[in-house]
């Protein structure tokens, strides 16, 4: 979210900002990330109560930081499902063959990754750790 989106969110939510606070809560947000704004927001939510109508002032944000930044900086779940690179997953399906065939697998039929996957899990079942 925007600087400008931050601060209607939280006079939307929590009541206008005094005349007197306007002015330094916008030189306190106006160059921080959207990134860290989410997070921020998300961290407010949370902790900062509307019961008396007051937006969060800077010394309530700067108690939010430690929480805020830590939710920053956990990776995305649409980094997390990023499509992997082709030449990673080929190279270790390349390391991965000759494990297979030392299985019994025939690693040229269409199907033989999940045999493969299936025999190991086997292994590892019957012998309650890898071998």
């Amino acid at each position: 979210m925007t600087s400008k989106e931050f601060i209607a969110w939280a006079q939307g939510y929590y009541g206008n900002y005094p005349e007197g606070q306007k002015k330094d809560i916008w030189q306190y947000i106006k160059n921080l990330s959207q990134d860290y704004l989410d997070a921020l927001k998300d961290v407010l939510m949370r902790t900062h109560e509307s019961q008396w109508g007051r937006p969060p002032d800077i010394a309530t944000m700067e108690r939010c930081y430690p929480e805020a930044k830590q939710i920053m900086d956990r990776p995305k779940l649409s980094t997390l499902l990023e499509e992997p690179d082709r030449e990673e997953v080929y190279a270790s399906f390349k390391e991965f063959k000759p494990e297979a065939q030392s299985l019994g697998i025939n690693t040229e039929q269409d199907g033989w990754i999940v045999r493969a996957i299936i025999e190991l899990s086997k292994k590892h079942t019957a012998s309650g750790v890898p071998s």
